[in-house]
């Protein structure tokens, strides 16, 4: 069947928001998980995707209720024109967490990759490319989503083929040596950096087959599929990765295989085409929340506007401060939890009680 325009399939959106979660991974160290024992995320990740779950009910309460309706169109119905705040706190916080994940690309080619490299031209070309991509709407992301999904999984293959020769059962310690601080604080990491239950409160309406099932599904293979990554790399690497700024692409560049060498290419280019296209669809969504403000002729400019915001933003978190203050775990994970459930949660308050009200006034 022929699907109406601009809708994706499930199988597309959860192959995208795959391709963006595998991009979270890679940047994980011991001062984001708050502990050196790599080992312990493994966990993280499987608790990470029970929280995904719990705090998917609302939202998917709602979605069941009007298929229709986003999060932010479910506020101005519910609402009015005060819900429109919504919509704004939404591409506010997508703006904000595209800017940390374009600050950590810098930070990974300027310290790790390519030391003489000039960071802000590569994000400069990245966030001109992620314009012009949401200019094509959501179809476009969705099929590159899976596009890239097929590339990921390609290169993870060839890369633990590489890992697996070298792996010394020897480099596993027992989990918890040194208690369970760190696996929780991965935990929130995991669940705070994720953005994917925000994205889905903004996307729902625009996708066609079984989400939900979709959702349960993508959500458990995707923790196992990361918590594997991790275990690969740290059977073949042991202690070495504890003190690495950024552990998995110093696993990937350990790799060998007779004809391949450099695999840790293949990290860079995941790392690039996932940020590429978390930045466009993130794009292509804050140019939807505004639009409750503004006609719809003005999306364009909304949509470069997004782009410079985006390209300031690394002004800010330049400075280490600034950084270190944007960066704070508690703060970023109070941020996720209102676009993932809090905002959802008083929505479907807010419905239930104006259906009580209505039905005392028929009943009276």
């Amino acid at each position: 069947m022929k699907g109406k325009k601009g809708q994706i399939t499930a199988f597309q959106l959860y192959a995208l928001l795959f391709s963006i979660q595998v991009l979270m991974v890679l940047f994980i160290n011991g001062s984001f998980t708050g502990g050196n024992d790599f080992l312990d995320n493994t966990v993280s990740c499987l608790l990470a995707a029970g929280l995904n779950l719990l705090f998917s009910l609302p939202l998917f309460l709602l979605y069941r209720a009007d298929q229709t309706m986003s999060i932010p169109e479910w506020s101005v119905h519910l609402l009015g024109k005060k819900g429109k705040g919504v919509a704004l706190y939404y591409g506010a916080y997508l703006l904000f967490m595209d800017g940390i994940y374009l600050s950590l690309f810098q930070v990974l080619m300027a310290n790790v990759i390519e030391p003489h490299s000039v960071p802000w031209v590569l994000s400069l070309i990245t966030v001109i490319a992620a314009c012009y991509a949401a200019t094509l709407g959501l179809e476009a992301s969705a099929r590159a989503g899976v596009f890239l999904m097929v590339l990921v999984l390609v290169g993870t293959g060839l890369l633990f083929s590489g890992l697996l020769v070298q792996a010394d059962f020897l480099h596993f310690q027992p989990l918890f040596i040194d208690g369970a601080r760190q696996t929780v604080q991965g935990c929130l990491v995991f669940f705070s950096f994720g953005t994917q239950l925000p994205l889905l409160a903004l996307v729902l309406p625009a996708v066609r087959g079984k989400v939900q099932r979709g959702f349960v599904l993508w959500n458990l293979l995707t923790a196992l599929f990361m918590a594997l990554l991790i275990l690969v790399a740290v059977a073949s690497c042991g202690d070495y990765l504890r003190n690495q700024l950024f552990p998995l692409y110093t696993a990937a560049s350990m790799a060998r295989l007779s004809f391949f060498e450099r695999m840790d290419m293949l990290f860079v280019v995941a790392w690039m085409c996932g940020l590429f296209l978390k930045l466009s669809l993130d794009l292509c969504l804050i140019q939807r929340c505004i639009g409750f403000f503004t006609s719809r002729g003005k999306y364009l400019v909304i949509l470069l506007a997004g782009g410079a915001l985006l390209l300031l933003s690394q002004v800010v978190f330049h400075n280490a401060e600034f950084k270190q203050m944007l960066l704070d775990l508690v703060g970023i994970c109070i941020l996720s939890f209102i676009g993932a459930a809090g905002i959802p949660w008083l929505l479907l308050g807010v419905r239930k009680w104006k259906e009580g009200k209505a039905d005392e006034k028929t009943e009276g």
